[in-house]
């Protein structure tokens, strides 16, 4: 599953500078809780800084969602990837940092984020 998810990244239609604008940040990869005071709405995500966008008032990169397709009859339910770029303040959402992609090809070769 690991390969096609990654296929799937370097086909998607979202676009990202392939500028890195902190090095020492770039590569960090964080678990995202959006509207974590509300549980029916809340929903998680990982979000990979490629570029070191993030500061202390925004988290911004490369959002990756799976969602699962709760109506569609099947057990176990289908599921959908969702990939695009994304910003968000900071207080809006709750920030768990996984860790960081050390060994990320973006970091030496940005030309490789889908364009």
């Amino acid at each position: 599953m690991g390969y096609d998810i990654i296929e799937e990244l370097n086909t998607n239609k979202s676009s990202m500078a392939n500028v890195i604008i902190n090095v020492e940040a770039a590569g960090n990869v964080y678990l995202v809780f959006t509207n974590p005071d509300r549980s029916k709405s809340s929903y998680m995500l990982i979000l990979l800084d490629l570029a070191g966008a993030s500061d202390e008032n925004n988290i911004s990169g490369y959002m990756v969602h799976l969602k699962a397709n709760m109506g569609d009859g099947h057990c176990p339910h289908s599921t959908t990837l969702d990939t695009q770029t994304w910003d968000c303040l900071r207080q809006n959402v709750a920030i768990i940092h996984v860790g960081n992609l050390r060994e990320s090809h973006y970091l030496t070769n940005p030309a490789i984020v889908p364009p």
